[in-house]
């Protein structure tokens, strides 16, 4: 709900998550191989360790999984403040808050539109989605419904963040992606963060060791992956119905019997069918 305005419906948005390549490789296959930047599955040839390098408007980082060089739209120092931690739920990126500072003019118009305009992510963990945005943003419009599903992307913040001590910045600085915060201007916001393929990872895949792979493969197999082909990996603002589910006792299930109570919550919503966590996420009772 908006402060101040009616009941809306919910906003709907392509959230690119971890998955990056399979939604890149969808999307080429279906026929956006201009927009994706190449025919599905084609890496660049140069494979050389340089992390970055100055090209006028554009900077180049490499994804160390893939070793794919990724031309990527920085924001100029000293628009935004020092990026403060923020939890998230699902996925492994960190996320932070942080809010336009710089002049009026252009980039206020661009980068300062309120306050919590943006959401950061941390380029660590989600290189590869780096360039989906990428393409996205430099998409035509004769791509304008792709445009008006996915999320808008402001560029990539190079800043020192707050860390673990209240107000104590990092000596390092991290690359974050500003992506549009969906919590903006919003009282409260419902989302659910959803895992898309029936086998989420494989050996040797963006680095992925067997071991790796075979714990993950074990969850497919366990979880509504093996199903219907996607599985629930959080929910913000559930209603009562669900925080009550997570709650009580964990799902029966010996693989999860000396698990931490994080997973085992977890582990119980990676095993709802589709039907009963939309009932759920349209449940307003509590909102």
């Amino acid at each position: 709900r908006r402060v101040g305005a009616e009941v809306r419906p919910p906003r709907r948005r392509l959230i690119c998550g971890g998955g990056a390549h399979r939604v890149r490789d969808a999307l080429a296959h279906a026929g956006f191989a201009m927009l994706c930047g190449g025919k599905a599955g084609e890496s660049s040839e140069d494979d050389t360790s340089v992390s970055e390098a100055d090209d006028e408007e554009e900077m180049v980082m490499e994804d160390v999984k893939s070793h794919k060089r990724i031309r990527y739209s920085p924001i100029p120092t000293g628009l935004f403040t020092n990026p403060t931690p923020t939890a998230r739920s699902g996925g492994t990126a960190a996320f932070f808050k942080t809010r336009y500072k710089g002049p009026l003019g252009l980039s206020r118009e661009r980068w300062g539109k309120s306050d919590s305009y943006w959401l950061a992510k941390d380029l660590a963990r989600a290189v590869d989605e780096l360039e989906f945005y990428e393409a996205v943003s430099k998409a035509g419009p004769e791509y304008r419904l792709l445009h008006r599903w996915s999320m808008e992307y402001g560029g990539v913040l190079n800043s020192r963040c707050e860390g673990t001590n209240v107000g104590v910045l990092e000596d390092t600085p991290r690359k974050l992606m500003l992506l549009r915060n969906l919590r903006d201007g919003i009282r409260q916001l419902r989302m659910l963060d959803v895992k898309i393929g029936s086998k989420t990872a494989v050996a040797g895949w963006q680095g992925k060791s067997y071991s790796a792979a075979s714990r993950q493969q074990i969850v497919d197999m366990l979880t509504n992956s093996s199903v219907q082909g996607f599985r629930l990996e959080g929910f913000d603002n559930p209603p009562k119905a669900v925080s009550t589910m997570l709650q009580g006792e964990p799902v029966e299930c010996l693989c999860m019997k000396w698990a931490p109570e994080r997973k085992t919550r977890r582990f119980t919503l990676q095993r709802l069918m589709a039907p009963e966590f939309l009932l759920h996420w349209i449940d307003f009772t509590d909102l």
